[in-house]
């Protein structure tokens, strides 16, 4: 792993004090739906952490957990489905790995995935969502719009910040192709 510029571990520790603070929110608005559903998603999800799509230009792979976290945004409360991204990201982080991961980028990457589902779970649940647009589809567009963002450009901007590239170069050539799996999905 390269050395950490100072502006990177900043924008890692502003990452994780977010992703706190979704995560608390998630937990001061729990909702249990049902044991079945949460069940089968959380072990899907899990499982499917371990599947990695490996993309091609960059370091790093795309989790095919996405799906099922796609669909506890829409069936499940928060802090559910938030419970489903940190098991995906954990396993894929370990399950299998050569080189594990140092606690920075493992606390990197469970507050990408924290904020990623809060971004897609607001787009699609808040409110004014809801009454602006009460197609469905519509909010399941945006909430996969969300999600991308947040997760795509996280990463791009802390691999822009170490390794000192311009953030968008590193967005449009690693990322910006994989929109439509995230759409798709």
């Amino acid at each position: 792993m390269p050395t950490l510029t100072t502006r990177a571990k900043l924008f890692i520790l502003a990452e994780v004090t977010a992703a706190l603070l979704v995560s608390a929110f998630a937990l001061t608005h729990w909702s249990w739906p049902g044991a079945g559903t949460f069940l089968l998603l959380f072990g899907l999800s899990a499982a499917t952490g371990a599947l990695k799509v490996v993309l091609p230009r960059i370091e790093g792979n795309l989790s095919v957990s996405y799906v099922f976290l796609m669909w506890g945004i829409v069936s499940m409360g928060l802090g559910e489905t938030l419970l489903m991204g940190w098991a995906a990201a954990l396993v894929q982080s370990y399950w299998h790995c050569k080189k594990k991961p140092a606690t920075i980028q493992l606390l990197f990457n469970l507050s990408v995935i924290s904020l990623s589902i809060g971004l897609a779970s607001l787009a699609f649940n808040a409110s004014i969502m809801r009454e602006l647009l009460p197609n469905q589809i519509v909010r399941i567009f945006l909430a996969a719009l969300a999600y991308f963002l947040g997760n795509t450009l996280s990463v791009a901007i802390v691999i822009g910040l170490t390794e000192r590239l311009p953030v968008w170069n590193v967005w449009r050539t690693s990322y910006l192709w994989s929109f439509p799996y995230y759409v798709l999905s």
